[in-house]
Formats: structure tokens, C-alpha cells, sequence
């Protein structure tokens, strides 16, 4: 009795356990040794309610199997040990009961028959796997690693028919040497009928020689079974579509001589320790390679046009290639534009990307079928949209939510993979379809949803695009001013999008762009125009030239076919705009000319008086000021009576520099002083950056050096904030011209030099011959009257062009200037001679100064 109390009492170690009910023994002499109670051990642990077969911890210890391993830890733990040793020993004894419950294989036996199964159940490799190098070679090398400590878990993730199956075959057979035990294969068929990890399991202990009737009953019974099975051998598990984390997780050896290759269409982030690797469609290239390798290298090399189209219709969905390559291989008659022009029609496209037991649209709806109902709904609608990527505020609108509502929805088509994320954080994320997930989601949306319901959903969408436009024409121009709006509906969206409104247009331009031109496919003429026509400030500060074109032309196809003939003068009124910015006077005035006619037409006074202020500055580009001062007088009374104080304010700044350009300062200032009260004094030129060029220009005039320093500087401070290249460009250009005025050439030249470039970098021809005037005075100032003559000629030849006569008449004067001081007299007289002529036409008094220079001129006739 005495030996059996000190037996008791000495501790117990685990490690001379030898069966299960022998550990059981020591962990109740642990419980003696500890010197508490199994109440006080079960109060400790806190195991109160565990899911055990009895409820206190002397039943659970009288069982005759080995007990599970959170008991074991907890238990030693509560008996104040490391558990560490004591799962060790429970582990060898498990892989040890294992071995009884499977057959025994002895050592003399035949290898054919007695010993141990060597699984081989992946499916056959693709004998023309092509694309995919640098997934594999990751992918291999983090299979084989030998240093491992921990299982090596390897997941691909991607969209349906993108390759995920075809790699983890091909990859698994390429490291069939580093498993010589075998390789294990399921698909757990994730997106259609989830496979149970228990049947799994029962499937995998039966192909490494478990006897079926032997089988555990539970899930964790069988799970303990495989890994103890797998815990000594070199095994490869390839586990092939999953569903989430819960299906996977019971199908993990547990000890790193095996190694897991899985794929799913879902990130698994919640498995610790993987491996990700996010398989995207392939380019163009290793696309067209594939169909090389399944229709004929031949038949590609002789139409490699269609095959690249091929390519890009398929969006390089692998799934979608190799479908075409085998329609093209079982019908050796086609050519491959065959099969482009049936590829063409969106409308049947995923009808032709079919063969066989092969076809995109039926992995497609495996996966939108495990979408919630709204989820459902939103892949649909977002099928609609012609934009190519767009923020989730969008999906909001579709739906009819609340800002941030739709976020869940959206999580759920990224996890199915049926969308990406395409760039950004916060509220500036944007997601995107593959080409072939849109066609699907649009087939869907057209087939199950009402046509007035699709059409409400894109509606409340476009009224976002507009709102946003709206507010980015109003922070770029300081009010809504300028500009005219239609009736069509605005749905704001989180309007802190549009802060920054130049960023918010660089994220949005194709969808913005896309989405004028499905409106007007859809005869939405109102949003059309509108639309369009809020975009301009944005074109004109970016100077997006073809873009503000295509969209101006498309939204007056829309408007004629409409009859709306408000907006289409309107939109004529922004084409007219457009040529003016890019001094196409001529074609402008037409223009200009058949929008004062509509507005009159329909009685819009506001529109007819913006379209005058644009004539007048045409009249005032030509040199005309008879006729330019009293269109913008007219024009100013229309704009006041309208409202309009921005187009107010230029046209008193359009004003102000006519007199300054007839040497009249004193009767530009009241129109200068006028606008910037307007304004808001300095507070506000952040919106108007013009009027502060044209100050600037107002006291160069008075040769008020320092006062035009300041403008010119604070001009080129909110240039650089805005982003603005014109304004800049011009701010350059008023300091270039102070140093000239100082006599400092050199620094002068230097700044002139970058706004040049600056100015033909943002395509503005007028205020680059201007600066080129500027620059060859400044040339002619260092002596260099070579260089002078020849950059004052090519101003004068820009302003010709582009029809600026007193412009033009100014680069003639300061080249007749710079002639004259190289002793050339002929050719001063002629440069000074068609200056004069340009003046006199425009009623410039510069015409009596150059009339001075020339009657200077020796040897006069």
C-alpha cells in the first residue's frame, strides 16, 4: 500500500505511456501528484460545460480511448504543467491506434499487393498547359521545400474558368517525385453541392487502406484516423474547388512531410499559414498561345489578327480560349474569323463559348446561384452599365440605398469572384466586371428583370455621374455659372468624392465617357446633354480636347433625334466653346451663329447671352473692337438678368482687356474692379485664376512692376493647386515679362522657356505666340538678333493661322523692332509695314506708333 501511495505521489511522465488507457492512468496520477481535486482541476480549467461524453473530469478519464487533445492541454495545464510533453505522447499514441484500426502491412510482403497504397488520383494533366511559368515555379518550389516546419499549404484563388483546377493538376503532377507516398485528389465541388468533410474523409482513409467497415463514425474520429495515417508519410493532398475554410480545415494532415495544393473561387483567409496565389486571366499573348497549342499553330500563325481577337473577346478567360481552340480543331473547315464574327455579338457570345461538357456560362451561374437574392440582383444590374469600372456609391444607386448599403452586397460578388477590385481605398475604391461576367450579368438582368425597372435602376445611377459632374464644375469655376442644366434627375452621391475634382475625374473619365454614350443609346437626351455639357470646365482645365468633342458630338446626335432644341444649343454653344479654346474662330462663329438662332427660338436668355459673350471674344480675337465692346455689353445685361455672376465676371474681365490692348488703363480698371467685387475680392480668385492674369496685365500696362510681381506669383501658386497648365503657363509668362522689363534676360528667358512648354504641352497656340513675342524681346535684349527674328516670326506665323490679327500685329511690331537693330531696313519696313495694316484694321491706336517707327526708317521712298 505504501509503494502504491508513492507511486501516486511521483510525477507521472508521459513519455513511458505506451497505450491509451496507460496515459489515461497518468493523467489521473498527474491530478494526484498536483494535490488538487477533480472538482478544483475541472474549476480551474474551466472545462464546466465542455462537449464531453460525461460532465466531470473523473468520468471523462475513465474512458478507454485516448482523450482529445483540447482536453489533455487544458487538463495538465489546470494541474499547473507544460502540456507540451503531454501532447506529444498523445499524438504517438494516436498515429500508434491509427495503425491498429489500419491493416498491417508486413515487410516480407509482395509491393504489388501487401504494401502500403500509394495513392495516384489526380486527373490527367492538360497536354497543352501553356501560360502559367511563374505560378508554377512558385508554386513547386513551395511544395518541395524540405525545411519546412509546418505543413505547406498552398491556395489558388480566381475567378470560374480561369485555370485553377488546370494548374494545381499540372502542378501536382510536377512534383510527383518529392511525394513518393502518393497524391491524394478531391473536388469538393464548392460552388454546386458542397462535399461533407466526413465523406471526404471516408473517401481518403479507404484509398489509404482503411478497411470501410473500420471507418470512425465522426468527422473527428476520421480526421484523427488521416492524420495519424499521414504523419510519417510524404503525401501530397490536392483539394480542388473549395467552399470556405470550414469545408477544408478537417482535411489538413498535421505534420509537414505532406503538403496541400487548394483552389477555390474565394480567397480562404481565414486558413493561418497559406500560401496565396490570385490567378488572373491571361494577356493577350500567352492567350493566343494556347490557342495555338489546341486549334493548330498553323491555323493561328495564318490569321494572327483573329486570333488576337479571338483572345480579347474571350477577355483571356483560359476557360473561354480553350473552348474556342477545340471548336476550332473539330471544325478544320472554319477560319478563325468564322468564329470571330459569331464571337462579336454579345448577345450570344456565351452561346458560342460552349463545347462539350465545356461552357463559361455554366461555371458562371454555379457561382452567382450562391449569392443571396439582393446579391443576385446587384450583379445584374451592374451587368447593365456600359461604364467599365465604377464606386460602390454606384451600386447604391442601383439598388435604391442609403450611401454604404450596398458594401455587403458587393462583398459577396467579390468572394464569389463574379467582380474585382480594380484600384483604390475608402470611398475611392473601384471594382470592375471581366468581360465575360458582364455579358453573363446582362443576360440575366434582360431576362429576369422588367425592362421599366432596369431602365429606373440606370437612371438613378446616370443621376450620380451627373451630380458629381456638377459639383466638380462648380468647385473648378467657383458657382455653377456658365452653364445651363436639363430636367433629368441627379441622385448625389457622397459629394466628398468630388474635393478634389480633377482626381475624381481622372478615376471616373472612361465611366463618364461610356456612360454619355449608353444615355444616349437609350434616347435619355436630357441626362445626355447635361451631362456632357457639366464635363466642360473639367475638358477645358485638362485641355481633353478629343473628349470633350466626342461627347459634345454625341450628345447633339441625341438631341436632334429628340427634338430637344434647348440642349442642342446648348451643346452647339459648348462645340463653339471648344473651337474658340483651340482658336478656330472661323468654325466657331458659324457654330455660334445657329445657337443664338435656337435660343431665340425657344426664348433662353441666359444661353443667348453666353453665346454672345463667345462671338464678342471672337470679334475682340480679330481685332474688332467696334463690334466686340458692344456684344459683351449686350451680353452682360443677359448674363446680370439671368444671374449668371461667373460669366458676369468674365465678361467684364473680356471688357477690361480691350481697353488694356487700346492703351486705355484707366477705362479697364472700373470693369477689373467690378468683377473682383463680384468675386469676392482676393478670396475669390482662386476661382477666376483669368482675372487675375488680366490684373497682372493691368499694371504691367502702368509699368507697376511690383504690384504685377504679386499677381503674377499668387497667379502661379492656385495654377499649381488647381492644376491648371494654362493659368500656369500664363503666370510664367507675366513674371518672365517683369524681368524683362528690369533688364534681367537671362532669368527672364529662363521662365519664358517653361512657359512655352507648359503652353504647348496643354495645346494652347494663342498664349504660346504670345509668349514668344515676350521671348524674342527678350532675345533681342541679350543681342541676339538672329534668335529674336526667327522666334517673333514664328509667333507671327501661329497668330496668322489661327486668325489673331492684332496678336499677329504685335509679333510684325517686335519683329520690325529686332530687324531694324540688325541693320536689315528692308525687312523691318515690310514687318512694320503689314503691323500697321493689322492695327489700322482693328482701330488700334498702336497703328500711329508703328506709322512713327516707320517714317524713322533712312532712305524712305
Amino acid at each position: 500500500m505504501a509503494a502504491q501511495d508513492a507511486e501516486d505521489d511521483a510525477f507521472p511522465d508521459p513519455s513511458e505511456a505506451w497505450t491509451a488507457q496507460d496515459f489515461t492512468a497518468r493523467l489521473r496520477r498527474l491530478r494526484v501528484w498536483s494535490g488538487l481535486t477533480y472538482r478544483q482541476v475541472e474549476k480551474r480549467s474551466g472545462l464546466q460545460g465542455m462537449p464531453l461524453p460525461y460532465s466531470t473530469i473523473a468520468t471523462a478519464l475513465q474512458r478507454d480511448t485516448l482523450p482529445r487533445e483540447e482536453f489533455v492541454a487544458v487538463f495538465v495545464r489546470a494541474c499547473g504543467v507544460d502540456p507540451a510533453p503531454w501532447l506529444t505522447a498523445r499524438r504517438r499514441l494516436a498515429v500508434a491506434e491509427a495503425e491498429a484500426v489500419a491493416p498491417a502491412w508486413p515487410a516480407e510482403a509482395p509491393p504489388a499487393y501487401g504494401a502500403p497504397p500509394r495513392p495516384a488520383q489526380l486527373p490527367p494533366d492538360a497536354g497543352d498547359f501553356s501560360g502559367r511559368e511563374v505560378p508554377v515555379r512558385e508554386l513547386t518550389r513551395l511544395l518541395v521545400r524540405g525545411e519546412a516546419r509546418t505543413i505547406a499549404i498552398s491556395a489558388i484563388a480566381g475567378m470560374a474558368g480561369v485555370g485553377k483546377t488546370t494548374l494545381a493538376v499540372h502542378v501536382g503532377h510536377a512534383v510527383e517525385d518529392a511525394f513518393p507516398d502518393g497524391r491524394l485528389y478531391v473536388d469538393l465541388r464548392g460552388y454546386d453541392a458542397p462535399l461533407d468533410p466526413a465523406d471526404v474523409l471516408a473517401r481518403f482513409l479507404r484509398a489509404l487502406g482503411v478497411d470501410g467497415q473500420k471507418i470512425p463514425d465522426t468527422v473527428d474520429e476520421r480526421a484523427a484516423v488521416y492524420r495519424s495515417l499521414l504523419a510519417a508519410r510524404r503525401l501530397l493532398v490536392v483539394l480542388d474547388n473549395a467552399a470556405d475554410e470550414t469545408q477544408v480545415r478537417p482535411l489538413l494532415p498535421g505534420t509537414p512531410s505532406c503538403a496541400v495544393l487548394l483552389t477555390s473561387r474565394r480567397r480562404l483567409a481565414g486558413l493561418e499559414g497559406v500560401y496565396q496565389l490570385d490567378l488572373d486571366v491571361f494577356d493577350a499573348e500567352p492567350a493566343v498561345e494556347l490557342l495555338a497549342r489546341i486549334a493548330g499553330a498553323d491555323r493561328v500563325a495564318a490569321e494572327p489578327e483573329a486570333a488576337l481577337e479571338i483572345a480579347v473577346l474571350c477577355g483571356g478567360l483560359p476557360l473561354a480560349v480553350r473552348i474556342c481552340g477545340a471548336r476550332l480543331r473539330t471544325r478544320p473547315h472554319w477560319r478563325l474569323t468564322d468564329l470571330t464574327r459569331r464571337l462579336r455579338d454579345e448577345r450570344s457570345r456565351l452561346d458560342e463559348l460552349a463545347v462539350g461538357d465545356l461552357a463559361v456560362r455554366a461555371g458562371l451561374s454555379l457561382s452567382h446561384a450562391g449569392l443571396d437574392a439582393d446579391a443576385q440582383r446587384l450583379f445584374r444590374l451592374l451587368g447593365l452599365l456600359d461604364a467599365p469600372d465604377f464606386a460602390s456609391w454606384t451600386a447604391d444607386a442601383l439598388l435604391d440605398l442609403a450611401p454604404g448599403r450596398a458594401e455587403r452586397h458587393l462583398d459577396q460578388l467579390l468572394d464569389a469572384r463574379l467582380l474585382d477590385v480594380l484600384s483604390g481605398e475608402g470611398s475611392a475604391v473601384r471594382y470592375r466586371f471581366h468581360d465575360l461576367v458582364r455579358v453573363y450579368a446582362r443576360e440575366l438582368a434582360e431576362g429576369q428583370d422588367d425592362e421599366p425597372d432596369r431602365r429606373a435602376a440606370l437612371t438613378r445611377a446616370f443621376g450620380g455621374w451627373l451630380a458629381l459632374a456638377e459639383q466638380a464644375h462648380i468647385r473648378l469655376f467657383g458657382g455653377d455659372y456658365a452653364v445651363l442644366h436639363g430636367s433629368a434627375p441627379r441622385r448625389p452621391p457622397p459629394l466628398e468624392l468630388c474635393d478634389d475634382p480633377l482626381t475624381w475625374y481622372e478615376s471616373e473619365r472612361l465611366s463618364l465617357l461610356a456612360t454619355i454614350g449608353q444615355a444616349a443609346r437609350l434616347e435619355m437626351d436630357e441626362l445626355c446633354w447635361d451631362l456632357a455639357c457639366s464635363l466642360w470646365a473639367v475638358f477645358e482645365t485638362l485641355a481633353h480636347h478629343d473628349e470633350w468633342r466626342t461627347t459634345a458630338e454625341t450628345a447633339l446626335t441625341v438631341t436632334r433625334r429628340a427634338g430637344n432644341r434647348r440642349g442642342e444649343a446648348f451643346v452647339l454653344t459648348g462645340l463653339a466653346h471648344l473651337d474658340v479654346a483651340r482658336q478656330r474662330y472661323a468654325h466657331a462663329e458659324e457654330i455660334l451663329g445657329s445657337a443664338i438662332r435656337i435660343f431665340e427660338e425657344v426664348d433662353e436668355e441666359h444661353g443667348r447671352a453666353l453665346c454672345l459673350t463667345m462671338t464678342a471674344y471672337i470679334d475682340h480675337m480679330h481685332g474688332r473692337y467696334d463690334r466686340a465692346l458692344p456684344r459683351y455689353e449686350e451680353a452682360l445685361a443677359g448674363l446680370r438678368r439671368a444671374g449668371d455672376h461667373g460669366a458676369v465676371i468674365i465678361c467684364l474681365r473680356c471688357i477690361s482687356q480691350i481697353h488694356l490692348e487700346l492703351a486705355r488703363p484707366d477705362l479697364a480698371r472700373p470693369y477689373l474692379d467690378a468683377a473682383r467685387e463680384l468675386l469676392g475680392g482676393a478670396a475669390g480668385d482662386r476661382s477666376h485664376p483669368q482675372l487675375l492674369y488680366q490684373l497682372g496685365q493691368f499694371h504691367l500696362a502702368r509699368r507697376e512692376l511690383e504690384e504685377a510681381e504679386q499677381v503674377f506669383t499668387r497667379l502661379a501658386e492656385i495654377a499649381d493647386e488647381i492644376r491648371d497648365p494654362q493659368g500656369g503657363a500664363a503666370a510664367l509668362c507675366g513674371l518672365g515679362e517683369i524681368l524683362l522689363h528690369r533688364g534681367e534676360f537671362a532669368r527672364a528667358r529662363a521662365l519664358l522657356d517653361e512657359s512655352l512648354t507648359a503652353a504647348r504641352g496643354a495645346g494652347e497656340r494663342l498664349l504660346g505666340a504670345r509668349i514668344l513675342t515676350v521671348l524674342g524681346r527678350c532675345h533681342a535684349g541679350e543681342g541676339d538678333h538672329e534668335r529674336a527674328a526667327a522666334v517673333l516670326d514664328e509667333a507671327a506665323e501661329i497668330c496668322a493661322e489661327i486668325r489673331t490679327p492684332l496678336w499677329q500685329g504685335r509679333a510684325l511690331d517686335a519683329l520690325g523692332t529686332v530687324l531694324r537693330a540688325g541693320g536689315d531696313i528692308d525687312a523691318a519696313r515690310d514687318a512694320w509695314t503689314r503691323a500697321r495694316a493689322l492695327f489700322a484694321a482693328a482701330g488700334s491706336p498702336e497703328a500711329a506708333d508703328v506709322t512713327a517707327r516707320l517714317d524713322d526708317l533712312p532712305g524712305r521712298t
